[in-house]
């Protein structure tokens, strides 16, 4: 990961410089940077911009077959579960993408905010093209109040989702 982030920092121009990891094992992104690192198996990335342009980067990675019905409870809020339940045939492939979605918030908006945000208080809002929203359920100092909205993208292949969210 830490490879992948001097790569990252090198593509924007930046000095490919190490990213260490803080106390709470978050990246410590250069000055003026922010970013975010993710992992599966046999997949590494990161992804960078400048403050000056993003607020928070998230960026996450999630193979398929992990959000099995019974984890949903952990991860959804009731009216997301409802909708999963009703996306035949494909509700583990949204449960997942929903997951990593709200991971990919998370990861943004932490620097900034330094909250740990259990997974209902934030909303999954899936939109056409690879687009999803993502809603704030309740206040968070330093990123918004109930009710704002924070758009992000997703892609997939036949192993992994993937997905990202600039604040």
């Amino acid at each position: 990961g830490r490879h992948c982030a001097r790569e990252a920092l090198r593509a924007l121009g930046e000095d490919p410089v190490a990213v260490p990891r803080r106390e709470d094992r978050q990246p410590l992104w250069p000055p003026g940077i922010v970013g975010s690192i993710s992992h599966a198996s046999g997949y590494c990335a990161a992804v960078v911009a400048r403050a000056s342009t993003c607020l928070g980067l998230g960026f996450d990675v999630e193979e398929w077959g992990r959000m099995r019905p019974e984890l949903w409870r952990r991860i959804a809020t009731p009216p997301e579960i409802e909708w999963l339940r009703a996306q035949t045939g494909k509700a583990e492939r949204w449960a997942t993408l929903l997951f990593s979605a709200k991971e990919a918030f998370y990861k943004a908006q932490y620097p900034r905010s330094a909250a740990f945000l259990g997974f209902q208080a934030a909303s999954f809002h899936p939109r056409a093209d690879g687009a999803f929203e993502i809603e704030l359920r309740r206040d968070v100092s330093a990123v918004g109040s109930a009710g704002a909205r924070f758009p992000g993208r997703y892609a997939t292949d036949a192993e992994r989702c993937y997905t990202g969210i600039c604040l």
